[in-house]
């Protein structure tokens, strides 16, 4: 993860610890673009007020995701209840201007989320799991590239979330967990629970190689 409002990143950026100042973000480093297959990774919350998600980048209009606004209001550009973002926030996904689809099951903080990202849907979609199992999804708008995000959706001053983000390389949660076991299709990363069939890790190994030049 990168900062891209006032928060606290630790252990290497994996551990997210959520501001009293209301409603900080954090993004991702590497963008999800449509076409290149099926995406996963996980994150562990403290409560229901932290979770994680995707964020519009790269779209016709050149919309992106707010990163200063602390609102959550319906329709503005808050993570959780922006037009740009599908998260869970309150244990449901929350996405196009406070649009809520609803999680299946009981939940019990803290918890351990998986999330699917499939770009070769048509809508792509975004499928939360929990113990392997899907919990729900919902359709992502078409001609975006996207980015994970995680933050506290409550724009409040006085809520502080944990967040702990595991692209493969966080299998622990950092020590919070056992070590899952768990890896993707081409056999990368550690994940808690069992990957979806034909899911990579949103990491570098899964990346194509870039094209080089033979005349550089």
């Amino acid at each position: 993860f990168r900062g891209v409002t006032a928060n606290t990143l630790l252990e290497e950026n994996l551990k997210c610890v959520t501001s009293t100042t209301g409603g900080p973000f954090y993004a991702g480093t590497i963008p999800i673009k449509t076409g290149t297959g099926k995406w996963f990774w996980e994150f562990r919350t403290s409560s229901s007020i932290g979770g994680m998600g995707v964020a519009k980048i790269n779209g016709p209009s050149g919309a992106n995701q707010s990163v200063t606004s602390n609102s959550t209001s319906t329709g503005t550009t808050d993570y959780y209840y922006g037009e740009t973002n599908w998260s869970i926030y309150n244990d449901n996904i929350v996405h196009n201007g406070g649009v809520v689809t609803n999680l299946v099951g009981v939940i019990s903080y803290p918890e351990i989320y998986g999330i699917l990202i499939d770009t070769d849907s048509d809508p792509m979609t975004i499928t939360y799991y929990r113990d392997g199992a899907s919990k729900g999804s919902a359709d992502l708008d078409s001609g975006y590239d996207y980015i994970p995000m995680a933050g506290d959706g409550t724009g409040s001053t006085a809520v502080v979330a944990t967040i702990h983000a595991n692209f493969g390389q966080n299998p622990s949660f950092n020590g919070e967990e056992t070590a899952g076991s768990n890896t993707d299709a081409n056999g990368n990363g550690l994940f808690s629970q069992t990957v979806p069939t034909g899911a990579l890790a949103l990491c570098t190994a899964n990346l194509p190689d870039p094209a080089i030049d033979p005349a550089q």
